[in-house]
């Protein structure tokens, strides 16, 4: 902010570095699509990890034997 509205001293501004107004906007499009498609994926995954619904794989969990234990 030190050199606004410069990014690199007295050879480019701000304006002159920022990409096409075009691509902005499909940046902001695809972050969108992004956005609705991961956070409910990311809120169910950690609703059921709260409720203890995921479980473990007992072929890769260590619980049953000693640590270290690799027999099934």
């Amino acid at each position: 902010m030190a050199q606004y509205p410069y990014l690199l001293p007295f050879g480019l501004t701000i304006a002159d570095g920022a990409g096409a107004a075009i691509t902005q906007k499909w940046m902001l499009a695809w972050f969108g699509v992004a956005l609705v498609t991961l956070v409910p994926a990311l809120v169910t995954l950690y609703v059921l990890d709260q409720r203890g619904e995921l479980g473990e794989d007992p072929l890769t969990s260590l619980e049953a034997g000693e640590p270290g234990d690799l027999r099934p």
